[in-house]
Formats: structure tokens, C-alpha cells, sequence
């Protein structure tokens, strides 16, 4: 297991702070270089990412409050140690879970932003078809943060085996998990593939063709860390160590990490000019701009 057989609390540290830094270091490049390249104040998707961001720092700093209580260290010696300390760090480690869903969702959102930006101007309803899409991932997802906590009477069983009480079928939650990995995986794919078809179309040099479809491509490891993920749900229901989990931290972090750089692309309007009434000089022109802010 990665960090260690009875102590991974230094690991879960570095990875949890090291992934938050370089999100962090991604997005504070893309408000700089908005405001240097393009002359401009933030928008919409500037605060989608501000947003997601203030989700994933707050989670980071709530995840190193749990590690500082214990978590990294196996369950059993916890319990012998202070089964009073140990049971409050269940209890917030369970709930830092219902967090962890928003931090590799919220990233899409500015995401979206960005490929209507750009390429609305070949079809009106391409804004309604990608916030539909994630939209309802959105709901998904908040039917799955409450589930989290109802799916057990009284709350504290979700937590405490050893409280009286009953829960749900697990296999409620489990289908739930399936659906939404599955599906947040199928919006990477799609946010990543769509920009990359449209690139390839343009009249833009080979080399900035390339560098830019390469940055939308990061959307496909975000799919398949999101596809492992889900294949790792049913393990997680049946965790006898939840304390000690630093593989599923691990990926939650590297699935949030890669969403956030996701979102930061630049981005421009076009220019008042007569070539914008053609929908490939104005995609042109605001990628070009995405390629500056790259190589800036």
C-alpha cells in the first residue's frame, strides 16, 4: 500500500497538499494571464474556477485537520488508543467524503465555459446541450451527497457500525456510485474529444494545433482515473480500515488535480472585424489566444 504498512499520514500530507499547490499554481496562471494577454476583467468562468477552487482548498485543509487527528493510521490502533478522538475522526472522515464528490465535478464547470466560448459559434444550442449534460451530473451528484447521510437511521451508523440502527441495501449507494463515475467519465471523454475534432479542422498552424488539442487531451486521463475509480466502489463499501485508505485518497486527488488544470485554458472573444462573421476565423481567433497563454 502506498505510504507505508502502519503510518501514511506523511504521505497523505505531501500527495494532498503537493496535488492542491500545482491546482492552485494552474489557476492563479490562467487569472494572471488573463488580465496580462487579454486586457480583460474576469468573467463567468473565472469564477466557476474561483469556485471550484475555494472547494478543493477547503477540502485540503479539512483533510489535513483528519490526518492531524489520525487518519493514515489503521483503525484498530486508533480505537485502542482513544476511542473517543477516533470516533470524531470517523465521523469527519465520513463526511469529508460527500465533499470529495463536488471537488472532481465543479472543475467541469468552467470547462463547459470555455467550449461554449469557443465553439458556439458553429451551433446555438451547443450552450444548452453542455450544461444540460453537466447539469444533471450536478443533480447526481446532490442526490448522492444526501444519500450519503440519510442512508442510515440514526446518521451516526454511517459511521459507527456499533450504534443500533438500520441502514439501506448497500447495493442503492453502489448502483449510485456506478451511474456517476460512469457518467462523469463519459463528460471527460466528451470535453476532451469535441475541441480536439473542431481543432482539426481549422486553418491554424500544425504546431499549435497540437499544443492546444494536447491541453484539451488532459480530459481523457480525467476519464480514466474516473473509470478506476468507479471500479474501486464496491472495495470501498466493504472497507474494514477507513482511517487507512491512502489508495482512494490518491486517486481523488489525482482525479481532482487533473479536472482543475483542465479548466484553466485562456480564452478571448473575437475581434469586431469583418473575418468574424466566418465561425473558423472566430474559433481561430480565440484559440490563438489559448495557444499564448500556453506558451506564455
Amino acid at each position: 500500500m502506498y505510504g507505508g504498512d502502519t503510518d501514511r499520514r506523511s504521505f497523505l500530507i505531501t500527495i494532498n497538499w503537493v496535488f492542491c499547490s500545482i491546482a492552485l499554481c494552474a489557476v492563479t496562471l490562467r487569472l494572471v494571464s488573463r488580465r496580462m494577454l487579454e486586457k480583460k476583467n474576469w468573467e463567468i468562468d473565472d469564477g466557476f474556477i474561483v469556485f471550484a477552487m475555494t472547494i478543493i482548498v477547503a477540502k485540503t485543509i479539512w483533510m489535513t485537520v483528519n490526518i492531524s487527528m489520525g487518519y493514515g493510521r489503521h483503525l484498530e490502533a486508533l480505537l485502542a488508543e482513544d476511542p473517543v478522538k477516533t470516533m470524531k475522526l470517523a465521523r469527519s472522515s465520513y463526511s469529508i467524503n460527500a465533499i470529495s464528490l463536488w471537488t472532481w465535478t465543479l472543475p467541469k464547470l468552467p470547462v463547459v465555459a470555455l467550449l461554449v466560448r469557443l465553439f458556439q459559434v458553429y451551433s446555438n444550442n451547443l450552450s444548452r446541450v453542455l450544461y444540460s449534460l453537466l447539469g444533471f451530473l450536478l443533480l447526481w451528484n446532490s442526490v448522492m451527497t444526501i444519500v450519503t447521510f440519510v442512508q442510515c437511521s440514526p446518521v451516526e451508523k454511517n459511521w459507527n457500525p456499533r450504534v443500533a440502527g438500520t441502514c439501506w441495501n448497500s447495493k442503492i449507494y453502489l448502483g449510485l456510485g456506478y451511474f456517476a463515475g460512469s457518467y462523469s467519465a463519459t463528460l471527460d471523454f466528451i470535453y476532451a474529444i469535441y475541441p480536439m475534432v473542431r481543432i482539426s479542422k481549422l486553418q491554424m498552424e500544425r504546431s499549435r494545433k497540437i499544443l492546444i488539442a494536447a491541453s484539451f487531451s488532459l480530459g481523457i486521463p480525467a476519464g480514466i482515473v474516473s473509470l478506476y475509480k468507479t471500479t474501486t466502489i464496491a472495495a470501498l463499501l466493504n472497507e474494514k480500515d477507513p482511517t487507512c485508505m491512502t489508495t482512494e485518497r490518491l486517486g481523488c486527488e489525482l482525479k481532482s488535480l487533473i479536472c482543475t488544470i483542465c479548466s484553466t485554458h485562456s480564452r478571448c472573444r473575437c475581434s469586431n472585424d469583418e473575418t468574424c462573421n466566418n465561425p473558423d476565423r472566430q474559433a481561430y481567433q480565440r484559440l490563438d489566444l489559448t495557444y499564448q497563454w500556453m506558451v506564455f
